[in-house]
């Protein structure tokens, strides 16, 4: 088989998007062209969540054979808006209600960051927000920060029967740092700040 000098190839315009692709693929240059593994590269490029389509091709030239990575990323991309609502009703006059929204924008910079923001307003209210960022060009290690508050209900039973109700406040700040381990899991480290309070309504 014919040697191949990887050379990767976007239809986006998006700078950090050659980075991620490179990060999720095993093949070398030089190496044997391996059909096998190359698929097992394409599928893990397209694991990303952020093309619609992944193919190559393999081309030839006065220095060698030249294995092309086409990746055409989404049109909806790469801020991604959810929506969601949740209503719950005990059928005796006491019912809640939530409405939630999340925005994902991923990559936001040349070596694949990514930032999460989440909202639910109602009868829990609930914000979280996090910056992840990969430090290397395998995407292996990683740091993060991120930031929550919440103000939710609670109630104390006695008897079966609800004797109090609480709202419990809580704010939350974190850093992590860690790395990734393929499909297994990560390790991490970090450190969280909290501060709660509780009142009775």
């Amino acid at each position: 088989n014919d040697t191949a000098t990887t050379e990767i190839y976007t239809l986006s315009l998006h700078d950090a998007l050659p980075i991620l692709i490179k990060a999720h693929i095993e093949t070398e240059p030089g190496e044997q062209l391996d059909i096998p593994g190359l698929e097992k590269d394409l599928a893990r490029i397209f694991g990303i969540n952020i093309f619609k389509n992944v193919d190559y091709q393999v081309d030839q030239d006065p220095e060698g054979t030249k294995l092309v990575i086409k990746a055409e990323e989404k049109d909806w991309g790469p801020g991604y808006i959810r929506f969601g609502m949740n209503l719950e009703s005990d059928f005796a006059g006491s019912s809640k209600f939530n409405v939630a929204t999340s925005y994902t924008n991923t990559p936001i910079n040349k070596s694949g960051g990514e930032w999460r923001t989440e909202l639910q307003l109602g009868y829990d209210q609930r914000f979280f927000t996090e910056f992840y960022q990969p430090m290397d060009n395998r995407l292996r290690y990683f740091i993060k920060t991120w930031a929550t508050y919440s103000k939710l209900h609670f109630g104390r039973f006695e008897a079966g029967r609800q004797a109090a109700d609480y709202i419990a406040t809580t704010s939350t700040i974190g850093f992590g740092a860690g790395r990734l381990f393929g499909n297994w899991g990560s390790l991490e480290f970090g450190k969280i700040g909290r501060a709660s309070c509780r009142e009775r309504v």
